[in-house]
């Protein structure tokens, strides 16, 4: 499970070195021919799995929620600037 739902060509290479294989779109095609070159290049989207994606959500939303805690953490305790000097005290 990761963050974001990119897939890649060394993601793909890696999966097919363990053992998984493609979906291939023209199995099962009633003609025999090949697909012309444009229509390879059409790259069809991965299968929707909505219970993974479900997961992928919770997990994108928690990063997001902690991204959001630390901007909040980083603006309130953000050390004094070294050219601001607080202004001098009346009393001393």
């Amino acid at each position: 499970m990761a963050d974001k739902g990119h897939s890649s060509k060394a993601i793909r290479i890696w999966l097919r070195r363990k053992g998984h294989r493609p979906h291939d779109a023209r199995a099962g095609r009633s003609d025999p021919r090949p697909v012309p070159a444009r229509q390879q290049r059409r790259r069809r989207p991965p299968a929707f799995d909505r219970k993974s994606y479900k997961r992928r959500n919770v997990v994108r939303r928690c990063f997001d929620r902690l991204r959001q805690w630390r901007g909040i953490a980083t603006r309130t305790t953000r050390p004094p600037s070294p050219t601001r000097q607080p202004p001098p005290s009346r009393h001393s």
